[in-house]
């Protein structure tokens, strides 16, 4: 397991398009003494920013697809250390805080996550690297007819193939996937949206970018 200089060392960059999400991400990280900067121009975020001058990248849920692949090409060709984690806003602050201490491109607990379409369900699957429990939850839009988030799955996991089923019915309104592995390994799956336009092989490329 690789442990990371101490947090306050490190410095972050949050990209997203929600200037009240994007603040309330940046402004705790900010109260823990960590050198933080906040964007919500990720069309102009690799022109206005230069990688060398940040740790770790968090990509916000409206960045994937073709943006996430040319930021993260980008950034890498400005800094090839540079470190990127997906993130949702609810537990946002909890998954920087875990790649500011574990290196995030080094699985610990699980690897090779990946979500499949099976008629109306979905199949979450990975190979388990150690025993450790295992959540699935589920966050919609917070305007949904429907609880903004759902856990819908809490199991123990044992080395080797591990797969679950997310029925249909826990789909509607749904915007993101997140997988939690020993409470602080995240592997984050976006729903697709007309909004966002992402289709399901752009999800599945950008599911699997993360276990890599």
């Amino acid at each position: 397991m690789m442990y990371l200089s101490p947090r306050p060392s490190q410095r972050v960059l949050v990209i997203g398009r929600s200037p009240a999400i994007n603040q309330s991400v940046v402004g705790p990280l900010l109260a823990l003494g960590i050198p933080v900067q906040g964007s919500t121009d990720p069309e102009g975020a690799a022109r206005q920013f230069d990688a060398a001058d940040f740790d770790l990248v968090v990509f916000g849920r409206g960045i994937v697809g073709p943006l996430s692949e040319r930021l993260a090409r980008d950034f890498t060709l400005q800094n090839r250390d540079i470190r990127w984690i997906a993130a949702v806003a609810p537990v946002a602050v909890r998954q920087i805080l875990s790649a500011l201490d574990h290196d995030p491109r080094l699985p610990r607990h699980a690897m090779n996550f990946r979500v499949m379409e099976d008629g109306p369900d979905l199949l979450v699957q990975a190979t388990v690297l150690s025993p450790c429990a295992a959540t699935i939850e589920i966050y919609r839009h917070p305007d949904a007819d429907a609880p903004p988030v759902e856990l819908v799955d809490r199991s123990a996991a044992e080395p080797g193939p591990f797969e679950r089923r997310v029925e249909g019915r826990h789909l509607q309104h749904a915007q993101t996937l997140l997988m939690t592995m020993g409470g602080d390994e995240y592997f984050l799956h976006p729903l697709g949206s007309p909004a966002l336009g992402i289709g399901s092989e752009e999800r599945l490329q950008f599911s699997q970018k993360q276990s890599e």
